[in-house]
């Protein structure tokens, strides 16, 4: 999972912003920690939990060695909204 995270990360250049995005991605996408070498504060793998947005991990979260979700630069200016992928509906959202 790390790998396909990492690519996308060297994608996110290349990926269209859009204000209030609607589809699913993992808030990892939107953070300043990750870089295509994954997150240094999962070195082990990022937990599904955060990977899948059941955790807001501005928040601290068992095993983040204390480094949590800061949004990215890139996208500053933008209304994010976060969806989770809990199988309920409405999913659980929040805004970045």
């Amino acid at each position: 999972m790390r790998t396909i995270l990492g690519e996308a990360i060297k994608k996110r250049d290349r990926t269209p912003t859009v204000e209030n995005e609607t589809y699913f991605k993992s808030q990892c996408f939107y953070c300043n920690q990750m870089s295509a070498n994954g997150c240094p504060a999962f070195e082990e793998g990022i937990p599904l939990a955060i990977l899948n947005n059941l955790h807001d991990h501005s928040n601290p979260y068992d095993g983040d060695n204390g480094i949590m979700f800061e949004k990215s630069d890139k996208f500053k200016d933008q209304n994010i909204t976060i969806m989770s992928l809990n199988g309920t509906f409405p999913p659980i959202k929040w805004v970045v």
